[in-house]
């Protein structure tokens, strides 16, 4: 049920009239019911398998909140491996049936032909964050029936933005009168990022049929398709973010935001603080920082920072191509950190030029160069996010070629 779809219109905006006119744990089960006929939509069979992980994963997390700290590794590693069976098996059977063929080593293994269930990496981690709070013993433990609610929250579960466990049973458990401010300006993000993904990302779509095809000439509608998808995946993703949050404000949630203008900022650090944003939170919280974030020196934050943007990277599909994109900006976190530790270094050293980086106008000029330079670094990069490996070094090829002959 595409969310741009009609019937999705009728189906979000009927649950919220429903839900406007009851109290108490009808509201609840109301969402609950409606949460599940949503994601059963597509496939009654995962939607029955993923409820019964759900009821695995929610009575290990009471077990981790009573302080078993066998049952927090169970639950995490039992939805890493869900995760992994479903998203990853094709691609790492492809990979090694790939390697195998390269090497002469006889017939190929069968892949196992798995459909990906509705929104897993978001059930996924919404899992693991729930099992953490339980560890942790500062979130209130939830009933059967509120974390189901939470798991399969309908506006969320497709493509995000990742909830916060405490925020979200908070306003399960304490939903206040049909507020029209809410109304209003949830009606607003909803056609806001209607027009995003309708309207402004699809025209940007039809500008980047060059890049996904692997066309190199002419270099210039190249380079013009590369910009174009830049900012169809942003509107694309942030209308999404939109419209989500938009119908969960009219049921009565405050859901995070997930994009807060990511072209304008000006380093790569910025850029991630800006794109995606629950999905960089997630990764800081549940592997940058596990591995040490930045606490354990210069070479080994390189490594953690490496380590966190492969799994974004993989996180967003299973392909080599993600996997070099996040790798891609991984060594453009750690660029940008060295950079910025120099400059300190330089600032210390010559107090004149410290003084010359703190006048407003060679601030404002940092600032303009910075974003163009972050903006462009990205965009390029997407390269790698668009298409497979093999179009993206012809496509790369390409451009470097016609960068040298520009300054040859």
């Amino acid at each position: 049920m595409p969310i741009t779809s009609a019937l999705y219109g009728f189906f979000a905006f009927g649950v919220i009239a429903v839900v406007a006119a009851v109290r108490g744990r009808w509201r609840e089960g109301i969402l609950l019911a409606a949460s599940l006929a949503f994601y059963s939509y597509g496939s009654i069979p995962y939607a029955a398998a993923l409820v019964v992980l759900g009821l695995a994963v929610w009575r290990l997390g009471l077990l981790a909140r009573e302080g078993r700290r066998w049952a927090l590794s169970t639950g995490v590693v039992l939805a890493v491996v869900v995760l992994g069976v479903f998203k990853y098996t094709g691609w790492a059977i492809g990979t090694f049936n790939a390697t195998r063929a390269q090497l002469g080593m006889g017939p190929a293994v069968g892949v196992p032909a798995l459909l990906v269930p509705l929104g897993i990496s978001f059930i996924a981690f919404g899992l693991i964050h729930y099992l953490v709070e339980m560890r942790r013993g500062e979130s209130p433990a939830p009933d059967v029936f509120e974390f189901l609610t939470y798991v399969f929250f309908f506006p969320t579960v497709v493509a995000g933005p990742i909830k916060r466990y405490p925020a979200f049973i908070s306003d399960l458990r304490h939903p206040g009168a049909l507020d029209w401010e809410d109304v209003r300006y949830g009606a607003m993000r909803v056609v806001f990022g209607l027009f995003k993904k309708i309207v402004l990302a699809n025209t940007f779509a039809g500008l980047t049929g060059q890049l996904i095809s692997g066309t190199v000439t002419p270099i210039s509608g190249l380079i013009v398709a590369i910009y174009a998808f830049a900012f169809q995946i942003w509107l694309d993703f942030s209308g999404y973010s939109d419209i989500a949050i938009g119908i969960s404000r009219m049921l009565g949630f405050r859901i995070i935001e997930n994009f807060d203008w990511p072209y304008a900022q000006s380093n790569i650090a910025e850029f991630w603080s800006h794109w995606n944003m629950s999905l960089t939170r997630f990764i800081v919280e549940y592997v940058f920082i596990p591995l040490g974030g930045s606490r354990v020196g210069r070479w080994k934050t390189a490594r953690n920072t490496l380590l966190a943007m492969l799994v974004s990277g993989l996180w967003h599909g299973a392909s080599w191509h993600f996997v070099i994109w996040g790798l891609y900006h991984g060594v453009g976190l750690v660029v940008h950190r060295w950079f910025k530790e120099s400059i300190g270094a330089l600032k210390h050293r010559w107090p004149a030029f410290a003084h010359f980086f703190a006048r407003p106008v060679t601030r404002k000029i940092a600032f303009g160069l910075g974003v163009v330079v972050t903006f462009n670094f990205v965009a390029f990069g997407w390269v790698f996010f668009a298409v497979d490996l093999k179009t993206a070094v012809i496509v790369y090829q390409a451009i470097g070629s016609w960068v040298i002959a520009r300054v040859a």
